[in-house]
């Protein structure tokens, strides 16, 4: 079991407990790297079943396990294990990713995740071929960036299209798994969504500079619009570079569209940024699971059954007490006004091995100042 020591200046000690322990996740993981070697073989020998499999089965349910419990994702995505790798076993320089790179970083990210949804309805969601080249090509990109950089800056915590989607749904994991990758904690991410991802998002949006909050506001304003854009938008009929361009041309606009209408929210009324953030999370779950389970339900020829309804009510309860939890973690979080940090410590001589950062966290609540930093019970 790990616990987060929280030190203030009087001495006292408060533990943060998380539901994790390290003994049995090497081998989920393992079980999930097979997984996807399988499926992109599969790609190459029944291009058909593996776009159900993966499309179907693994895209529907993944979102609603970083609602419920993002941690588990975490663990066990194959290609955080690729980027891991290298770590795991000694070879990496453990290179650092600049603090000007980090700031633009989550805007590289929503980018890439905007530029492959689209790509879905022109190729990835009726070419199985295609999607296993696209496999291959997300698990080299995880594997050199593991191998580069130190910790999971490499991939998982800067780069990955995957994250901004986890930040957006996981912001508020309704049950709280611990990472169990950084043992320990390089320090290789300002506001690190694996050491606290309620802290992370709070922080990111009133503490984490214009420049991420700006990335933030906008992601999280546009995802509605993308899920509707997508899910109103027929695969192309001819591959033709006009149809491509305004294939991507009536989803951006609408992207944008929605990033607008968020701006007039955020301006016009006395929601906070975070406030807003939170209805358009639940928005999109929402809508999202509307969409997919009626195209589950039209594709086995049935019009929306009473099994639907109920899953879409499920979805919408949880939804709802997702969004009240984060209300009140935002006013824990006002009163503390938490800022998570990393401070470097000395690194190693030995190039091979990741350098050390200490991850902290500090606030202020009144005139007492709190400083914690992570720290393992096994």
């Amino acid at each position: 079991m790990k616990e987060l020591s929280v030190m203030t200046q009087s001495g006292g000690v408060v533990a943060q407990r998380a539901h994790s322990s390290t003994s049995g996740w090497p081998i989920v993981r393992v079980c999930f790297m097979v997984a996807l070697l399988c499926l992109i073989v599969t790609c190459f020998i029944a291009p058909s079943l593996a776009t159900v499999l993966f499309w179907g089965v693994f895209i529907g349910v993944v979102p609603a396990v970083i609602v419920i419990a993002p941690g588990v994702w975490r663990n066990i995505c194959p290609l955080a294990s690729a980027s891991q790798l290298a770590r795991k076993i000694g070879i990496t320089p453990g290179l650092r990713i600049p603090p000007k790179v980090q700031t633009y970083s989550p805007l590289v990210s929503a980018s890439l995740l905007l530029a492959i949804v689209p790509l879905r309805r022109v190729l990835l969601d009726s070419n199985g071929l295609a999607l296993g080249v696209f496999l291959l090509a997300l698990l080299g990109m995880a594997s050199v960036g593991g191998l580069l950089f130190g910790g999971k800056a490499g991939w998982c915590s800067q780069f990955c299209p995957m994250l901004q989607l986890e930040r957006f749904y996981g912001a508020n994991p309704l049950r709280r798994v611990r990472d169990t990758h950084c043992r320990p904690c390089s320090g290789c991410a300002k506001n690190c969504y694996d050491l606290s991802p309620s802290g992370a998002a709070l922080a990111d949006i009133t503490e984490g500079g214009t420049i991420r909050k700006v990335g933030r506001t906008i992601f999280a304003g546009g995802m509605p619009w993308l899920c509707l854009a997508f899910f109103t938008q027929p695969d192309l009929s001819s591959f033709t570079f006009g149809a491509v361009v305004t294939l991507y041309a009536r989803i951006l606009v609408i992207v944008a569209l929605g990033i607008g209408i968020f701006r007039v929210i955020e301006t016009l009324t006395q929601f906070t940024s975070y406030q807003i953030v939170l209805a358009h999370a639940v928005v999109t779950i929402d809508l999202y699971y509307w969409f997919v389970l009626s195209g589950a339900a039209h594709s086995m020829g049935v019009d929306l059954s009473v099994l639907s309804y109920a899953l879409m009510a499920t979805v919408v309860a949880v939804s709802m007490r997702w969004l009240q939890t984060a209300r009140r973690l935002e006013q824990g979080y006002k009163r503390r006004r938490t800022v998570v940090i990393c401070a470097p410590t000395r690194p190693k001589s030995n190039i091979l091995q990741a350098r050390r950062f200490v991850p902290l966290f500090q606030w202020t609540t009144g005139a007492r100042q709190v400083m914690a930093k992570a720290s393992r019970t096994d």
